[in-house]
């Protein structure tokens, strides 16, 4: 499921043109990240949002162009 979703995610950012596509996740959820770096994602920074209470990994990808794909 997770990945079908993420794989929408992508084709509805290139249909409308995005370059790139971010995410964040739990800096605990190892496992999290470690799935989302193999699906193509790379580290950009870290977050503290004021509206939890742990520290978050923010993530990208760059995307094809929709000519590309």
């Amino acid at each position: 499921m997770g990945r079908q979703l993420l794989r929408k995610a992508d084709e509805l950012a290139i249909a409308s043109g995005a370059a790139e596509l971010a995410l964040d996740t739990a800096e605990p959820a190892t496992h999290l990240v470690e799935w989302y770096t193999r699906l193509g994602y790379r580290f950009i920074e870290h977050a503290q949002w004021s509206h939890t209470n742990y520290r978050s990994v923010i993530l990208s990808k760059r995307l094809p162009s929709a000519r590309q794909v």
